[in-house]
Formats: C-alpha cells, structure tokens, sequence
C-alpha cells in the first residue's frame, strides 16, 4: 500500500494493547514512498504471528506521551511488541534513547536495544546494550561525560564502565569505571555512583565558622537508595565551640578559631514502599551543648516512624505513627495506631493512641495531642459506621449519620462532675451511639406535608452516667397552592448529664419552643409573612420563656431589580406594645459601573408613651434618607439625614428642638482596603441643621509601603465665638502598622491647620498628645502596649500670639497580658498594667508636678503549677501626692483575694487566702505594713460529702462546714477560739 501519508490506528492498535487501550498515531510526515505491509509470519517454533510493518522516511509513532521515531518499524500484536529495525529514537517523559534494533515491550513499560545514545535530563549515556525495566536502565560496555552537551570531539574528561546502572531523576551507578583525561585512561574506579535528583537528593556539605557567641558547625547529606523500594538521607552534624583567632591557618579559615569543645550530632530520614503501602522513619539525634555556665545541656531526640497502607488498595487500612520529640515533650514516645476495613457495606475502625514516659520522675505527664476534644489516652476504641452513600429507609423515615463507638479512655476529669474531681484523672469505659431520623416530607391530605428530623446523640460511661445532645424539630406544612402557606415548627434541643472526662464536655442547655409562620403570596410582586413562637422552656435564659412578640412583614416588588418596598412591625402581645410600623422604600440602578442606591425609611411609632422619670412622650416616629452613589471600585459617595416628628424637650429652653437628624456627607476616593496596595483619600462633612451650623469635618487617607500599612486622618472641631463659628483641629491619628511585627500610632497631632483651608481659627486649647507602641499579632489578642500621653498647653506672647507649648500631666503606660500560657506542665494568666507620672516641664505653673510617681500598677495572675498548686488573686499598687510641696501622702499595696492553694493528695486540699492594705508612707496605722494574718483553710473533698475548715488568723474565728451531696451546704459552725497571730503595732 503506498502513498500512505497519515495512518491513524486509534481502534485497530488497541488490540495490540489488551488491557491497557492506547490510543497510537502515525505519521509518515507526506512521504509519498510509505509502505503499509500486513504479513503472516511463522516463526521457527511454529508461532504464528501478525506483523504490521511500516516504512517511510520517516515513521513517527505516538503512544499516549511515547513517541517512536525511525524508517522501518514493526508492530507484532500477538506477543504486543513494537520492533525498530536499523537506527531509531524511543523518547518517554523522563529519557530520550536512540540505537539499533530496538524493541519496545509498551505494556510493560519495557525496551531492549543495540549502539544506544539515552539522553536524560541531567546527562546523557551511550552503551552498546541496553534494556530498561519500570524505574530502572542496564547497560553493557556504556559511557557518558559531563562533557556530552559541550560540542567537544573528545571530551575533556568522561569514565567509561563495564557496566552502567541508570535511574532517571535520581542517580547512576557504574562498575568497573575507568576515568579519562582528552580520552586517555588515566585511573581505575570499582564504583561510581552521580547523584541525578533535585537539590535535595544530593550529597551536600557545609561549614559555617565560629564567633564568640556562636558555635562552628559541620553538615554532611548523603542522600542513599536502599533497594529498588527505599531511600533516604544520613546526615552528620559537627558543633564546636571555639576560641577565634587561636586557631592557626587551618582552623582559623574553616571553623573560625581554635576548637574548645565538640559535639556530634546526626539524622537519618528513610523513606520505604511495599505493595501495600509506604512509610518514612526519622531520627535526629542534637547533642547537649555547655552553656555560659558550664553546664550540659539536655540531650534532644527527635523520632518519627509512620507507616500507612495505600488508601487505593482493597485492603484492610492501616495507619502506625510513633514518634519521639525531646523539644516538644521531653522523653516522651507517643503513639497512634489506626486499623480500618470495610466489609458488607460496615466501616470498622479500630484506634489506640497514648505515650511511653521514659523518665517517670521528670516533670512532663501530659502528652502534645491531649486537648479540649482529644484524651489524654485512648486505650481502645472501635467504631462501626455504614458506608453507602444512599441512606437506610423505611418508609417515609430515613437514618443517616448512624455511627457506634466502644472505647476506654484517659483522660483530665471534668471539674463541673464532683465524682470524677476527687482524682485528676479519670480511666473509665463509654458507649456512643449516634444517628439521625429523618421524616421525609409526608402528605397526609391535598397540601398538606408533615417533616421532621431527629438527631440523637448519646455517651454512656461505665461510671453509670450519661450525656446527651439530642434535638429534634417536627414541622407541619399546609399549602394552599402557590399563593399561601401556613407552618407549625416544634423544636426541642436538649443537652443534658455528666461526663467524667473533661474533652467530652458540652454546654448544658434545654430549650422547647413552638413556631407558626403565615406566608402569603397572591402575586409575584407581593408577599405577606407573620410568624409567632411560643417557648415552653429555655434553661439558659429563663426571662425570654412565653409567648412571644408577633413579628409580621409586608414586601413589594420584590421581582423587580430597580425597586422593593416593605412594611413590618414587631407587636408585643404580653407587654401590650404594638411597636412600630417601619416602611422601607429602596430604589437601585442595574448599571455595572455606576451603582446608585436610594433609601427611604419611615418608623411610625404606634403607642407613644409617656417616659417613667421625666413624664414627656416617647415618640420614635421618625423619617430617614440615604443616597449612595459609587462609580466602579474607586470613587463613592453617600449623603445621609432624617427628621424626628415630636422630639423630647431640651432642659433649657433657648435650645432648639433637634427635629432634624445631621446632613452628614462622605466622599472616597481610592479604596480603604489595603490589601490591593492603592491609596485612598475619604472627606467627611456633618451639618446641625437645627442650628444651622458646621458641626464636623473630617480628612483621611490611607496608603502602603511594602509590608507596612499607613494612615493619617484629621478631624475639626466647631464651636461659636463672638457669635461666628469657629474651628480648630480636633481628633487626628497617625498610623503604622506592619502586621504580624509591631504597631505605631499617634495622636493629637495638628495635621493640617484650619487657615489652611479657609476655615475661621478658633482659640488654641491644651490638647492631649498620645503616642503608641504595641504588639500587632494576626491570630490572636494583644499581648503588649506601651503608651506616652501627654497635655500640650499652649503659650502666647503679649500679643496673643502662641510662641510655644509646655507639656503637664504626662505619663507612661505599660500592659502586658498573657492568656493561659503553658510552660511545661505550668499554666498561668498574668495581666499586667502600670501608670507611671512623670514631672511637668513648667515646674513653676500652678499645681505642677516636680517629681515622677507611680499613679497606679495591677497584677492579676492565676497559675496552675504541676496540678498540685494553684495561685490567684490581684495586687495593686497605687501612689497619691501633693504637688506643692512634692510629697507622696500615700503609697498602698493592696492585696485583694490572693490564694495560695496545695493538692499534697487527691482529696486534700490545703491553702491560704490573704486579704490586706500596707501603707508604705505610715499615715494609715491600720494599713502599715508589714501584716501577715491570712485565713487558712483545709478542704476534704469526698465527692458525696466535703468537709471544710478554715481559721482567720487576724480574729481567731474557725469555721467548720460539711457539705451535703452535690457540694450543697449541709452544716456550718463558727466559733472564736481568741488564737490569732500578731497584727500590726500600733505607734505607742
């Protein structure tokens, strides 16, 4: 068949490829002399055997991402073998091979070839034999030089090798190598293996030198493959301490200085596959280093073995993790091991997690992964939960979301549960069953439908408690066709009983509540809805149970885009209130670029009543209006006002009524989000009409330089003088922030002066300057803040004009607040704040401060230490002075509730609580210090029954109390004893 110029096999060619259809194109790029051959062919064992053999200059064959290049090719379908006969090219995706008489196996991602040239991403390869598995290229008698792609005759240098084993993307390994210098053999190598992977899969070394302060340090990365199905990287790590400049040549120019102390470190990250599944393990071994005062630092180990089945694979999945990391927990090996199979549509799963404290007598006992919704141990846990996807049914009922677990745990005891709080933790059995009942939507007469769903979900301990969360809610729908509705809802949400452990808490709450909704829509342009509820029970807020307000809503052309109008009204049936009418009127334009909106609102006040205290009539009725104009993302503009029909009276009589709401205007320019890096500049303008004066003006803008975002804004005050009106910069805020780093601000500046802009001055008054520095965090609350706040008072020279300014009342304020901070097994809170005066520069005005003093300082703290002791109270340490003279008349320490509490054994506590002022300057005898008289107490919590004793050291008196079941005060005695300890002397 000749004239063959285009064939495309895209069916006939899939039978050479059974099981694995490929899709083969080929080209015999217009050849006019291509031959297309069919033959029959008997080979010498007596197989016959089907050749497609095909001829051009040249044959191009494409398979999926393979292409063949050569003049004769022979396809054979009965063994699925593609023959290149003389000189051909076989490119992949990772390598390019060209030889002779090669023959490609596609299926098994196989060839076998003569004179072959592979060329490879990293380097290129010549053999005289080569043949190629899944991952993997052999070659006989081959060679390759980085010199291949540098157009050189005779390669500068390149090796030779008896045999060659190339991975492509990862390394080549040559046996019986010989190097050669311009082609000559220069030197005998046994084993060569060339890195081909990324970065890092390299062999890699590096040397940082040593200063004063820091040590010197050695890494070595040797990457290495073990076996066909594992690799990995074994690292070295040298440290030293050195002494610089003491060194001599050699290490002063490779560590920086003499060596004093070494340390050696080292790392493995191993990486391996099995046909089931695939796993890494990690270890890293970090020395202890002598610090500054001669002491050895701990030794840190960190290791990680995982191991997880291939989610693909129909086999049962498993899911190991142990791991070991001295930073995190020290000494501590945890543990997670998952096992889950599905069979007969059940998922089963199967998990224990928990840790290995190598060190018993070390202060970690808690293990990383415990939190508020994960125990401390899971010693076993199997669940069972269907895995189709279409939900089991029985008739208009439906369960879904059914799940069954068994599980022992360890965990924190839950402190709300007086049975489990006698131990701090709780070892104990739960059952959880879980699911949800749906009733489908169910008609029981014409437009009627009745729907419900319950979702239940229930923990059962061995410890004979049980938690629940169920709710439910059962609705009734009847429709009168397409133009009304009205629906009944019966809601009931329960959260009810106890838990031992503290990461299975819930809030507890009841609520039962009773709704209908009214909706009616007789055409698509109007639309009705009144909806009343009735709660029978609500245990959190007990106040709203009863029946409810009638809240009712009347819509408008809701089908039209431009415009809508509604009516609604919220009628208090128990309190007899029919509220207010409020009517809305919005019109919209449809434009894409310019975007105009107009509000109107109208609040009709039904019942104005009289008020309780001043006896004038409360009417809300009142009428608004909004304008909002923008023209695409960067220009927008809005014009507000209202008008209030029977405003209250002002207490003197010379002030107008405000009948009129401010005209306020607002105009931007640019955008205020300063994540798209544009600037933007906003004016602000607010009219009294009642006055009929200025009462506001206001400038801002924003921009970004870099990470760091910036904002000025500048506010005028208004205020008659002479009868004119007047103005002077008011509010102003300078603003960096670079998030996530640290903050800026300051305010009280004067920005832009009021003559600037054609604006009456008014008269200068002191102004308060405040400066900030401040802690900007991203995902969390404000950790720190540093503040100078200061008054500027103006001084004018005999013509009334201002020369300078002096600073008085200035101070420097200080917070820092810590929200539960975990340090090892310690947990505290500490809130910070202190107010610290400083002296006035004019020392000599009226009432002027000489000298600093600290106007006011609390700390707050509450500490949990080790689970056995606890801290919490308040101190607060305040100063008052004279100014003339300078004298502190008192300086007060106030102890407010600070406790001390010991847990020496699970039931038994122990404690102190100190109540006190000490007065440091004397003047108070009663509050001199130094006085030690707090209350002692002791506390036997038996969970059923508690008994408690506690002696106030400062009167003698001794309570004793027994508490019934439930902590409940069952028996209290008190009683003086005349047993104190000594107080405060008096000045006789």
């Amino acid at each position: 068949m000749k004239g063959l110029s285009l064939i495309t096999l895209a069916v006939g060619f899939t039978l050479l490829l059974t099981g694995h259809a490929a899709r083969i194109e080929i080209d015999t790029q217009g050849d006019p002399n291509s031959r297309l051959e069919i033959r029959n062919v008997t080979l010498p064992d007596g197989t016959e055997v089907e050749l497609y053999i095909i001829r051009a200059r040249p044959v191009i064959v494409t398979v999926d991402e393979q292409e063949l290049v050569a003049e004769h090719i022979e396809f054979d379908l009965t063994n699925r073998l593609i023959r290149i006969v003389g000189f051909g090219t076989f490119t992949t995706e990772s390598e390019t091979v060209q030889g002779n008489d090669l023959v490609i196996e596609l299926e098994e991602e196989t060839f076998r070839g003569t004179d072959v040239l592979i060329v490879t991403e990293a380097i290129d390869v010549f053999g005289v034999e080569a043949s190629r598995v899944p991952g993997q290229i052999s070659v006989a008698s081959g060679a390759f030089s980085p010199c291949s792609r540098c157009n050189q005759r005779v390669h500068d240098f390149g090796f030779s090798a008896k045999r060659l084993e190339l991975f492509p993307g990862d390394r080549l390994v040559a046996f019986d190598v010989t190097l050669l210098i311009r082609g000559v053999e220069i030197l005998p190598i046994p084993v060569l293996v060339l890195p081909l992977g990324p970065p890092d899969r390299r062999p890699r070394l590096s040397i940082s030198q040593g200063t004063e302060s820091e040590r010197a340090e050695v890494e070595l990365d040797w990457p290495y493959v073990a076996g066909s199905n594992a690799l990995g990287t074994f690292s070295v790590r040298y440290f030293a301490d050195v002494n610089p400049g003491s060194g001599g040549t050699i290490f002063d120019r490779l560590l920086g200085g003499q060596i004093d102390t070494s340390y050696v470190g080292g790392a493995v990250a191993h990486r391996f596959f099995t046909p089931r599944g695939s796993g890494t393990f990690d270890l890293e071994f970090l020395p202890g280093f002598l610090d500054a005062s001669g002491e050895r630092t701990d030794e840190e180990f960190t290791t990680r073995f995982n191991f997880t089945t291939e989610p693909s694979l129909d086999i049962p999945q498993i899911d190991l993790l142990v791991e070991r990391d001295d930073g995190v927990r020290q000494e501590l090996v945890e543990y997670n091991l998952s096992l889950e199979n599905t069979a007969n549509g059940i998922r089963a799963r199967y998990q224990t997690q928990g840790f290995i404290d190598l060190n018993p007598k070390d202060d970690v006992t808690d293990p990383s992964f415990q939190s508020a919704a994960n125990p401390r141990r899971t010693l076993s846990l199997l669940e069972f939960q269907p895995t189709g996807e279409t939900p089991l049914s029985a008739g208009p009922f439906t369960v879904r979301d059914l799940r069954l677990e068994l599980g022992i745990f360890e965990d924190a005891s839950n402190p709300t549960n007086r049975s489990a709080a006698i131990s701090p933790l709780a070892t104990e059995g739960r059952l959880l069953e879980q699911h949800t009942l749906q009733l489908t939507p169910t008609p029981l007469w014409s437009g009627f439908n009745l729907s419900g769903e319950t979702a239940f979900t229930g923990h059962y301990y061995t410890t004979a408690e049980r938690l629940i969360d169920w709710d439910t809610n059962l609705r009734a729908v009847q429709d009168f066709g397409s133009a009304a509705s009205f629906s009944v809802t019966f809601r009931r949400d329960t959260n009810e009983g106890e838990t031992p452990f503290r990461f299975d808490q819930i809030p507890l709450s009841k609520r039962t509540d009773l709704t209908s909704t009214l909706r009616v829509t007789p055409a698509p342009w109007l639309s009705f809805s009144a909806s009343e509820s009735f709660v029978f029970l609500d245990s959190r807020r007990p106040q709203f149970e009863g029946l409810q307000p009638l809240e009712s809503r009347l819509d408008l052309f809701q089908n039209l885009d431009f415009l809508d109008i509604s009516l609604s009204n919220r009628y208090d049936f128990p309190e007899d209130d029919p509220g207010t009418l409020d009517a809305e009127v919005r019109l919209r334009s449809s434009s894409e670029t310019v975007r105009t909106t107009f509000e109107l609102t109208h609040v009709q006040d039904l019942n104005a009543t009289a008020d309780r205290i001043t006896g004038q009539i409360a009417d809300d009725t009142e009428t608004a209006a909004e304008l909002n104009l923008s023209l695409g993302r960067y220009l927008s503009a809005s014009a507000s006002s209202g008008y209030r029909f029977a405003p209250p009276l002002e207490e003197a009589p010379e002030i107008p009524r405000e009948f009129w709401r401010p005209l306020e205007l607002d105009l931007t320019v640019g955008t205020t989000d300063q994540s798209d890096r544009l600037p933007s500049l906003n004016v602000g303008f607010e009219r009294d009409l009642n006055l009929g004066r200025l009462e506001e003006l206001s400038l801002e803008a924003t921009g970004r330089l870099g990470p760091v975002e910036l904002s000025a804004s500048q506010g005028f005050d208004f205020v008659e003088e002479e009868g004119a009106t007047a103005s002077r910069p008011g509010n102003s805020r300078i603003r960096a922030s670079w998030p996530g780093v640290v903050g800026l601000e300051a305010d009280g500046l004067t920005l832009i002066r009021s003559e600037w802009l054609g604006l009456t001055a008014a008269e200068q008054v002191p102004k308060t300057f405040t400066i900030s520095l401040r802690d900007t965090p991203r995902e969390r609350d404000e950790a720190w803040r540093l503040r100078y706040r200061t008054t500027r008072n103006p001084i004018e020279n005999e013509a009334g004009e201002i020369i300078d300014f002096t600073n008085s009342n200035t101070s420097i304020e200080a917070q820092v607040q810590l929200q539960d901070v975990v340090l090892s097994n310690a947990r505290f809170t500490v809130n910070l704040f202190a107010d610290i005066r400083l002296p006035d520069e004019d020392t000599e005005a009226d009432g002027a401060l000489e000298a600093w003093f600290v106007r006011r300082s609390d700390l707050e703290i509450l500490a949990d230490l080790y689970g056995r002791v606890g801290i919490q109270g308040n101190l607060r340490y305040q100063e008052t002075v004279v100014a003339e003279p300078f004298e502190i008349t008192r300086a007060a320490l106030t102890i407010d509730d600070f406790t001390v509490t010991v847990r020496p054994v699970g039931d038994l506590f122990v404690g102190a609580t100190f109540d006190d002022i000490w007065d440091f300057t004397g003047n108070t005898p009663s509050a001199t210090p130094y006085n030690f008289q707090p209350t002692l107490f002791v506390a036997w919590d038996r969970c059923c029954w508690a008994l408690i004793g506690s002696w106030d050291t400062e009167t003698g008196q001794l309570k004793i109390a027994l508490t019934t079941p439930g902590g409940t005060e069952g028996f209290e005695q008190a009683f003086d004893t005349g047993i104190a300890l000594p107080g405060r002397m008096s000045d006789e």
